[in-house]
C-alpha cells in the first residue's frame, strides 16, 4: 500500500545548504523535528512521506531519511495533515 503523500510541516534552514529543518505534531500531539534534504520538501512547506497504513483518522507514515543518516523513521500522524503528492 505504499503511497507517496505530503505532510504539512514547519520548515527552517538546516545546518548545511542542502538540508532543511522540519517539525510537525504526531497523532499523539508530541512534537517531531528532524533534518531532511531540500529535495524532500515540496512547495508550501510540505514534506514527502510514504503512507504505510491508515484508518479513518490516523496514518502510519515513513519519513525521509534524515540528513547524514540512512535510517528512516515511522510515525503516526493525523490523516487531515496529509495531501496527495503531485508528480
Amino acid at each position: 500500500m505504499l503511497q507517496e503523500m505530503t505532510l504539512k510541516v514547519e520548515e527552517a534552514d538546516g545546518m548545511f545548504p542542502n538540508e532543511r529543518a522540519v517539525s510537525f505534531h504526531a497523532a499523539d500531539g508530541k512534537g517531531v523535528s528532524l533534518f531532511v534534504s531540500r529535495e524532500s520538501i515540496k512547495a508550501g512547506g510540505r514534506l514527502r512521506v510514504r503512507v504505510l497504513d491508515y484508518n479513518e483518522s490516523i496514518a502510519l507514515v515513513e519519513l525521509p531519511s534524515q540528513s547524514m543518516s540512512t535510517v528512516s523513521s515511522v510515525v503516526q500522524v493525523d490523516r487531515s495533515e496529509l495531501e496527495p503528492s503531485a508528480p
